[in-house]
């Protein structure tokens, strides 16, 4: 979903509000990570209370009357179940942390430009794309790399550094490797919303997830390979056009610095879940604001550090309009069904319609939302309905419904024409969405029938 730009009549008081808001629900959420008191759980829901009502105006017609829709039935769910009071402020607060994850992640981008990373990275794209194949692999692994960090904000750091020489002339393989990339970082990475969604509502250990989640993405982008160039029967190392590029002297020691700074990110989360009793998605808040500062420190970078939060804070985390209303009114009604009973009758709907098999019943919650986020649902919104349901009345195993979900994310963000996904990539490479949409219907179909083979295999 685009991240809603402040009007210009809010460019002062109001935009200066929301920032602070976000911090103190930032704040409020790191909180309770080390104090769980229920003051304070009430207060970081009144925030979020808040910081709806401060975000409404700025958020996109369809956002704001989807939401209004979620909240409206989940209000009407709470007052026939008879919910106190608190459980409707708590109902509210419920995807604060999820919220707080998705505004702190991009802090971890931040070394990539004061570091001076990007010409290096410019250097090695310029170096390794020469051949056919080249064009897919590098845009594709690189916007998943760097959306593990960046979320999407990978796609105009990933297009910048590859949008050159031949791949100027086959722009479909640059929008597809792009778009696939990171699309495929939902299958595992810690820091989307769709992983830290599944892995809160269903209490699976990140540790326990990633080993499948990893390998899936792995197969989904092999998959999004051939479905290009294999089927077409084009030669594997063909070689389009001699590229004639000066390329900048690659600093070999800030590749390390690179490679070092994602391993220890990655290591840190991983010894955390296994070694403390902190959930990912209540550290990787923590660890996206102190990283980047301890990293920049290191590099002896100070001078910018100061000016690098503030700039963020003050003219990029205020920019989450629509995601503010939408996560807190996804949360509002998946407790709603919770405490009216109505997550146990969709198990049995879904039992009734799809069966017992773990196929039949991962089709068909595939399919739904596949089909509601082309419909413009946010994936946030079945996924989080879906996820409230109790595994064990379904027949599957918390992992694998996790996959499942986190599949189901991954497919809707890149075959929806209104997904974030379809419309940052439509835009920087000058497409409309419905382009983007239709070059991932192919590819998305095989992933789907491979997610199907391989949630049969390891369950």
């Amino acid at each position: 979903m685009a991240i809603a730009e402040c009007k210009p009549l809010s460019n002062g008081k109001v935009c200066q509000l929301k920032s602070l808001v976000f911090l103190l629900m930032i704040l409020g959420s790191i909180l309770i990570v080390f104090y769980p008191h229920q003051l304070f759980k009430t207060l970081v829901s009144y925030i979020a209370i808040f910081a709806v009502l401060v975000s409404i105006p700025f958020a996109g017609r369809g956002t704001r009357i989807v939401c209004l829709g979620l909240l409206g039935v989940g209000a009407y769910l709470m007052f026939n179940s008879g919910a106190s009071l608190d459980y409707w402020v708590e109902a509210m607060g419920k995807n604060v942390s999820l919220l707080v994850l998705l505004i702190t992640v991009p802090l971890l981008g931040m070394p990539l430009e004061i570091g001076e990373y990007i010409e290096v990275l410019d250097s090695l794209t310029a170096k390794y794309m020469k051949r056919r194949w080249q064009m897919y692999w590098v845009p594709a692994i690189c916007s998943h790399i760097f959306g593990v960090f960046m979320n999407i904000g990978a796609v105009p750091l990933t297009y910048k550094i590859t949008a050159r020489g031949a791949v100027l002339n086959c722009f479909s393989i640059l929008t597809k490797s792009i778009s696939r990339g990171v699309g495929t970082i939902f299958f595992w990475s810690p820091n989307t919303v769709a992983v830290a969604l599944v892995l809160d509502y269903l209490n699976v250990p990140w540790p326990q997830f990633f080993c499948f989640g990893i390998l899936f993405a792995s197969i989904a982008l092999v998959l999004g390979y051939i479905s290009d160039f294999m089927i077409k029967k084009e030669t594997k190392n063909e070689k389009l056009v001699e590229i004639q590029y000066c390329y900048y002297n690659i600093d070999k020691f800030k590749v390390i610095q690179l490679a070092a700074y994602g391993v220890i990110f990655l290591s840190a989360i991983i010894m955390i879940e296994i070694a403390s009793s902190f959930s990912v998605i209540n550290m990787v808040p923590i660890i996206a604001l102190i990283y980047p500062a301890l990293w920049l420190l290191l590099m002896r970078r100070k001078e910018s550090l100061v000016g690098g939060y503030l700039d963020y804070f003050k003219n990029h985390a205020n920019k989450y309009d629509s995601e503010v209303i939408l996560f807190t009114s996804a949360g509002f009604f998946s407790s709603a069904l919770s405490i009216s009973g109505w997550s146990e009758k969709l198990c049995h709907l879904i039992m009734h319609f799809a069966g017992k098999s773990v196929v039949s019943v991962s089709l068909t919650i595939l399919v739904t939302i596949v089909l509601t986020s082309i419909a413009g649902i946010h994936p946030m919104i079945s996924v989080s309905t879906f996820a409230a349901l109790d595994t064990s009345t379904i027949g599957i195993d918390p992992v694998i419904f996790a996959l499942i979900l986190a599949g189901g994310w991954s497919l809707g963000s890149t075959i929806s024409p209104i997904s974030g996904n379809c419309l940052v990539v439509a835009n920087i490479m000058g497409k409309t969405p419905l382009e983007v949409s239709y070059m991932n219907w192919f590819y998305s179909f095989w992933v789907m029938v491979a997610l199907l083979l391989f949630v049969t295999w390891i369950s």
